[in-house]
């Protein structure tokens, strides 16, 4: 009797051992899965994808698990698995399949990936550059560039003399230019689209040496500069009672105010222009006086 139990329990133990094996095997193969569809290798570059994240060039990124669509296209039919939870049994085979010329990671917008033709595109399945991003939602920014080294850079654009470095354009349709950064080979030109040919209305500015007099050039220092140093410059509150074309107010009161000094270009010029007629008059006046006084000396004979 005693054996027999003993042979049950072991029986029953190994039965227990085989189901849990079982069961770590089932709840491992999702996980793997979707790292074999959230990552991407093609030739030397490796792409990255989780839930929200993207990754280009590392590997630290957080899967945040769960269900996400995947469509893949090979040589143009798509390839579809609708959930990472479910319907993988020839997920392999159509990995190996996908065309590396073209193909789509969706999470549910926006967090979209379309690679096509070279392209890749990031909020976008149908990218139309090398690298485009589309951001759909408020208050975001659409990338970030960061360095972090003692000695870091941001961004280095290589262009071809008399070309453009960065242009800058309006959403919708159509898409106007209203600035653009560009070099001639040997300087940088910081340009705000300016031709007649977009503008109306086209009158001299009220503007004058009287508007300039009223602004305020004040001495601060920024509470986040923990030395204090001692600037000059605008209040841009102030500036904006007087010259609210360099001032840029933000929608919300909470944001920050902003002032471009390069906008305060035309209200420089009007300003010595009004104050060279001025001397020029005062100048003919001075003129005529002496020539007066020349008149009354030649007469005293002095």
């Amino acid at each position: 009797m005693p054996n027999e139990l003993n042979e049950t329990l072991l029986q029953l133990q190994k039965r227990i051992l085989e189901l849990e094996a079982r069961e770590a095997k089932r709840n491992a193969l999702p996980r793997k899965l979707a790292c074999m569809m959230h990552t991407i290798r093609h030739k030397r570059t490796m792409i990255l994808v989780a839930s929200a994240l993207l990754a280009v060039g590392t590997a630290a990124y957080v899967y945040a698990a769960g269900p996400a669509a995947l469509t893949i296209f090979s040589s143009g039919t798509p390839i579809r698995a609708d959930e990472v939870n479910t319907n993988f049994s020839n997920l392999n085979d159509q990995l190996g399949k996908m065309d590396s010329s073209h193909w789509s990671y969706t999470a549910g917008s926006p967090n979209t990936i379309g690679y096509t033709g070279g392209m890749l595109g990031i909020g976008t399945a149908a990218p139309v550059h090398k690298l485009d991003v589309l951001e759909t939602r408020d208050n975001l920014y659409a990338a970030r560039i960061q360095s972090t080294g003692a000695s870091g850079h941001g961004l280095a654009f290589n262009t071809p003399g008399n070309s453009y470095v960065m242009g800058f354009f309006t959403t919708g349709t159509p898409s106007v230019n209203v600035g653009s950064i560009t070099q001639n080979g040997s300087r940088t030109y910081f340009n705000e689209t300016s031709d007649r040919r977009l503008k109306d209305n086209i009158v001299d500015t009220h503007l004058s040496l009287d508007d300039l007099m009223d602004v305020r050039v004040r001495d601060f220092n920024f509470k986040s500069d923990p030395e204090a140093k001692r600037q000059t410059g605008f209040i841009a509150q102030e500036l904006y009672e007087i010259y609210p074309d360099a001032v840029s107010k933000p929608v919300k009161e909470s944001d920050i105010w902003g002032v471009d000094y390069g906008k305060l270009t035309p209200l420089l010029v009007k300003a010595i222009q009004d104050q060279q007629r001025k001397i020029d008059n005062l100048s003919a006046e001075n003129a005529e006086l002496k020539a007066r006084i020349d008149v009354i000396a030649a007469k005293l004979g002095l």
